[in-house]
C-alpha cells in the first residue's frame, strides 16, 4: 500500500507523456489491451517522432483478471553485495529520483497492482540459497546466480526449465534470444535473461577508443567500418600500432607511455576476443547440446592470431584497475572495458567514442559481445509453475520498451545511464544498439580446467594450445559428461 501511495503521488507530479502508456487512462492496469507508447530512436535518445506502428506494438499474454490475492513474491537476490553493477536492487521500495532505480520501481509497483501481488528482493547469497533448497527451506520464488554458479544449482536437480513453465513465451522480445541460443542444453532452459534484470547489459564488454587521438591519427572512421561490416582485427591492429610511442623517451614500453590497446588482465582480455571473433571454448551444437569448439583447428588459429595481434610490438599494456585510468589520461587508442565502466568514463577529458568489437575477418557474419559472469535468473523446482510464470512474463514485460517505451527499465538504464550520461557522439549510440543485440553468454559446464588452461597460455605469451588442451581434455570431459548426466542429456 505504500509503495502504491508513494507511486500515484510520484505520478501525479509527471507529465501525462512520461507516464507508462503516454496518456492511457488504463496504462498499468491492463498489459492486454494497451498499446505500448511511443518509442525513442536509438539513434538520438532526444529525438520524440517517431512511433511504433499500432500493428507492430507486442503485448504480454497475461489473463484479464489474473489476481494472486496478494501473495508475497520472494526473489533471492544473489548480487547484493557485487560491485560490478549500476545498481545491486531488483525491486528499489521507494523512489529516489535516480532513473534507473525509479523505471524499476514503477515497474514492480505496476506488476503488483496488476497481478495482486508483493515483490520482495531478499538478500541472499548463492551459497545459502543451496543451503535452503538442500534442507527444504527455500521460500523464495525466483533466484538470481551468476554463470559460474549455475551448474551447480542444475546438477542438484533444484532448477525448472524455462520451457515448460507455463505462462511464458519467450519468443518475446523482452525475453533474450540469444541467452536462448547460447544456455540451451537438448532443448532445456535452466537459466537465462529478461528485461527483468540489467546485469547481462552492466557485465557485457564494449571497445572504447580515444576520438581526439584517432583523430590527431588521421585514422578511418571506424563507424563506417562497423556499418559496412569491415570492422575486423586487421583494422584494429593498423590502427593501434600508428598510436603506439615511448612518450618518454626512455627506450622502455611502460605505464607512462601510449599503447594501442589497454585491459585489466589476460583472461578477461582474450575472452573478449575469443568471442568477438566466435571462437569461444565452449559452443552451442547444431543439435542443441553444447560441446568444445577448442578442439577444432580453426580454434588454434584464431589464438594464435590474437597472440600476434595483441601479444607483439608493444601493443597492449594490462595492469589491473589501473589500465582505465591509463585510457582517460590519454595513453591508449583502445580500451577494452564494461558497459557499467562508461559512466565512469565521464570523467575523461578527452572526447571518447564506444564501438563493436572487431569481427576476426570480413567473412564472419556478426559482432559478438561477451558478457561473461552476469547474474541470470533460475527458477526452483518447488514454486507453484502457473504462477511464476505469469509473473515473470508480467516483469520483463513491464521492463521492456514494448510496454514502456522511454519510461522502461531497459530504456532507463540503456538509453539514459549509458547513451545520454556517458556517450557523447550520436554515432556512439548506434553502435551500443548493435552491441547490446549482439551480446553472448559464456557456457560454464567444464567446471574451469579446460579454460583455465587455455587461459593460462594467453596469460604466459606463449602458443602451446595444442599441447595444453591434448592434456586436459580428459578430465575436462569427464566434467562435461557429469554435468549431461545430472541434467538428464544424452550424448551420442
Amino acid at each position: 500500500m505504500k509503495k502504491t501511495l508513494a507511486m500515484l503521488l510520484a505520478l501525479l507530479m509527471l507529465s501525462s507523456t512520461a507516464l507508462f502508456a503516454c496518456g492511457d487512462a488504463d496504462a498499468g492496469q491492463s498489459t492486454d489491451t494497451t498499446a505500448a507508447p511511443t518509442v525513442t530512436t536509438a539513434a538520438d535518445p532526444n529525438s520524440t517522432d517517431t512511433t511504433v506502428p499500432e500493428e507492430t506494438k507486442l503485448v504480454a499474454n497475461i489473463p484479464e483478471g489474473t489476481n494472486f490475492g496478494g501473495y508475497t513474491f520472494n526473489i533471492a537476490n544473489g548480487f547484493h553485495n557485487a560491485t560490478k553493477y549500476t545498481t545491486n536492487a531488483i525491486a528499489p521500495t521507494e523512489l529516489t529520483g535516480d532513473v534507473i532505480n525509479d523505471a524499476m520501481y514503477k515497474r514492480t509497483v505496476a506488476v503488483e497492482d496488476k497481478l495482486g501481488i508483493d515483490v520482495v528482493d531478499l538478500d541472499i547469497s548463492q551459497s545459502k540459497m543451496k543451503t535452503n533448497l538442500q534442507a527444504g527451506a527455500a521460500e523464495f520464488d525466483l533466484m538470481t546466480v551468476d554463470l559460474s554458479g549455475v551448474r551447480g544449482f542444475i546438477n542438484s536437480g533444484y532448477m525448472l526449465d524455462f520451457n515448460t513453465l507455463p505462462g511464458i513465451d519467450l519468443s518475446m522480445p523482452w525475453w533474450d534470444q540469444n541467452a536462448q541460443d547460447k544456455l540451451s542444453v537438448d532443448g532445456k532452459l535452466f537459466h537465462t535473461f529478461s528485461d527483468f534484470l540489467i546485469t547481462q547489459l552492466d557485465n557485457g564488454r564494449a571497445l572504447y577508443f580515444n576520438r581526439e587521438l584517432h583523430k590527431d591519427l588521421g585514422l578511418e572512421d571506424i563507424y563506417t567500418l562497423v556499418r559496412e561490416g569491415t570492422w575486423t582485427l586487421d583494422k584494429l591492429r593498423e590502427m593501434g600500432l600508428q598510436a603506439v610511442s615511448d612518450l618518454d623517451g626512455n627506450q622502455t614500453m611502460d605505464a607512462n607511455d601510449r599503447y594501442g590497446m589497454i585491459c585489466w588482465n589476460a583472461t578477461s582480455f582474450y575472452e573478449i576476443y575469443l568471442t568477438s571473433s566466435d571462437a569461444e571454448i565452449m559452443k552451442q551444437g547444431s543439435d542443441g547440446i553444447p560441446y568444445f569448439y577448442c578442439y577444432d583447428e580453426a580454434f588454434y588459429d584464431v589464438c594464435q592470431r590474437l597472440l600476434d595481434v595483441f601479444n607483439t610490438d608493444s601493443f597492449t599494456i594490462l595492469d589491473g584497475d589501473q589500465s582505465i585510468n591509463y585510457f582517460m589520461e590519454g595513453r591508449g587508442l583502445f580500451c577494452s572495458w564494461t558497459l557499467y565502466g562508461a559512466t565512469r568514463m565521464r570523467e575523461m577529458q578527452q572526447d571518447f567514442g564506444i564501438v563493436p568489437f572487431p569481427k576476426y575477418d570480413v567473412e564472419q557474419e556478426s559482432y559478438w559481445h561477451v558478457s561473461p559472469n552476469p547474474h541470470a535468473l533460475m527458477v526452483p523446482n518447488h514454486v507453484d509453475q502457473e504462477r511464476t510464470g505469469i509473473i515473470l512474463e508480467a516483469l520483463a514485460y513491464y521492463s521492456s520498451n514494448s510496454y514502456a517505451g522511454n519510461s522502461s527499465v531497459t530504456y532507463a538504464y540503456f538509453d539514459n545511464a549509458v547513451k545520454v550520461r556517458a556517450t557523447r557522439d550520436a554515432e556512439s549510440y548506434e553502435m551500443l544498439d548493435i552491441i547490446k543485440n549482439t551480446i553472448s553468454y559464456i557456457i560454464k559446464f567444464d567446471d574451469s580446467p579446460m579454460t583455465t588452461a587455455i587461459y593460462g597460455c594467453f596469460g604466459a605469451g606463449q602458443n602451446q594450445f595444442a599441447s595444453m588442451i591434448a592434456r586436459t581434455k580428459k578430465v575436462a570431459d569427464k566434467y562435461l559428461a557429469t554435468a549431461f548426466a545430472n541434467m538428464g542429456v544424452t550424448v551420442d
